[in-house]
């Protein structure tokens, strides 16, 4: 069975990711709840994308392939993310920090209904 580039990423993370990480109860916070908010730091122009390690207690830090120039990094940003917890890429949000490497990030587990 062969699988694409992301798929490996993916798994190489749910691999290393320790039990007690911070994205693995994000994750898991997710599964019980309709949405969570995080803080990011992210690493724009590296080799790949991947998620390397905590910073203090409330931030992880994500390396990005994509270089910081007209929304490429958050716009890969978003795509990484949505891999990782497993929802469409519409219903992630950069909440602040759109011009900076820290970020607010907002995932939704379903899409919001539009009204009328």
């Amino acid at each position: 069975m062969s699988l694409s580039t992301t798929n490996e990423k993916f798994i190489v993370l749910f691999v290393t990711a320790s039990p007690n990480s911070m994205l693995t109860q994000l994750q898991q916070r997710l599964k019980s709840s309709s949405s969570i908010t995080f803080k990011v730091k992210i690493v724009p122009k590296s080799s790949k994308n991947q998620v390397t390690g905590e910073l203090g207690s409330d931030t992880i830090k994500i390396k990005i392939a994509a270089i910081a120039a007209k929304g490429k990094a958050n716009k890969e940003l978003i795509v990484f993310l949505a891999e990782l917890f497993g929802v469409p890429r519409q219903n992630i949000t950069i909440l602040s920090g759109l011009s900076s490497a820290r970020k607010i990030i907002k995932i939704v587990k379903t899409p919001a209904l539009g009204l009328g």
